[in-house]
């Protein structure tokens, strides 16, 4: 007895059902659709093999426009963090970031492990969950700020340093944690 074939072995969920059709499509078939930012590329119109899957050519540009709505100044992290949540990270690294990158060169090609890696050195100036983000329990994120500083006191030259972007995002944030208590701020 052979083992199934690719089509036999894939059930019916928001991925599998677009691998699916991409194998019976003519024409290059890229995922996801919504938003009109597609990360991949699959089936044989767009990769050449029957059940392929690419990187799309775009998916540099598109990925981060998936996290715009994260209310985070460290949204990389925060997805790495978020991939390798049931992972065990390895000892021996110097910080989180580099334990991160570790276990994602095992599971990625080395186009994503560097792009990712670039985005997440960006944030690190942000990134303030020490040696251990991981959490069996849920942190509200109206009593847990993405902003807040250790100590919850922001370090004045460290504000110096942000990109106005960063600050107005910064300010907005705190004012709809301000709104949202009540707290009047506007005098």
């Amino acid at each position: 007895m052979g083992k199934p074939t690719p089509k036999d072995r894939i059930s019916s969920n928001f991925f599998t059902v677009p691998v699916k059709k991409a194998t019976e499509s003519t024409t290059a078939y890229y995922y996801p659709h919504r938003p009109k930012k597609p990360l991949l590329k699959i089936g044989k119109a767009a990769t050449g093999i029957e059940w392929g899957i690419d990187y799309h050519t775009d998916w540099r540009d598109n990925l981060p426009q998936f996290i715009t709505e994260v209310k985070s100044n460290t949204p990389f992290t925060d997805l790495a963090i978020f991939i390798f949540r049931h992972e065990r990270l390895p000892e021996g690294h110097d910080n989180v970031r580099d334990a991160l990158c570790s276990v994602m060169q095992e599971r990625f090609g080395e186009g994503l492990v560097e792009f990712l890696s670039r985005r997440m050195d960006a944030e690190k100036i942000f990134f303030k969950h020490g040696d251990d983000p991981f959490s069996a329990v849920y942190q509200d994120s109206l009593t847990e700020s993405p902003f807040s500083a250790v100590g919850g006191v922001s370090n004045r030259d460290e504000l110096q340093t942000l990109d106005k972007t960063v600050l107005v995002d910064r300010v907005v944030y705190l004012e709809s944690l301000l709104a949202a208590h009540d707290i009047d701020y506007q005098n």
